[in-house]
């Protein structure tokens, strides 16, 4: 049962003749976690996304996703956002970037996290009835220290997460180290 994944891509010149990449992925994977702890289960699902350059150093992007199989905790996933280069500031090799998107509670999840109990405790596993978006933004700045290594501070904001509008907003912090060899 293994993950597999087929991806078409086409590059375009479809704003004012900047490039932009477009991509439709088709994916199945046939040991997916289930929200049910410990089980796994087959999954599918197709993305599209892209990137476009609007000028010689902004470009935007979004993704959409939709996945199909039981145990699934999200269905529908969506995110826009758009990058700024650091040619503005003097720091060519930098950038800073902004992205929102949402991530939609499957019907399967917001039935059973309720009153799931997956190792037989008597106790729900989740404690909450799960509804409707989790939603998510994030800002992150990428410093070009050398031309082979990069370093990308960011902090995510998700507000309802796993669709638990009980719940209070979570702030993560990351940090991001890219070598190039």
């Amino acid at each position: 049962s293994p993950f597999v994944i087929v991806q078409a891509e086409s590059e375009r010149r479809a704003f004012m003749g900047l490039a932009g990449n477009y991509r439709l992925q088709l994916w199945s994977n046939g040991q997916a976690p289930s929200f049910a702890r410990g089980e796994t289960r087959r999954h599918t699902g197709l993305g599209l996304n892209f990137d476009q350059r609007l000028h010689d150093a902004v470009a935007v992007f979004g993704r959409y996703g939709a996945g199909w199989g039981e145990g699934l905790p999200f269905d529908r996933t969506l995110s826009i956002g758009a990058e700024v280069g650091g040619s503005y500031w003097g720091r060519a090799g930098d950038a800073i970037g902004i992205a929102l998107g949402a991530n939609r509670t499957s019907a399967d999840f917001r039935e059973r996290s309720a009153t799931l109990d997956a190792d037989g405790d008597g106790v729900p596993d989740y404690g909450f009835s799960a509804r409707g978006w989790e939603q998510m933004g994030e800002l992150y700045y990428r410093f070009r220290v050398h031309k082979s290594f990069e370093i990308s501070p960011d902090i995510q904001y998700i507000r309802n997460p796993a669709g638990n509008q009980d719940r209070r907003p979570v702030a993560i912090i990351g940090l991001r180290a890219l070598l190039n060899y």
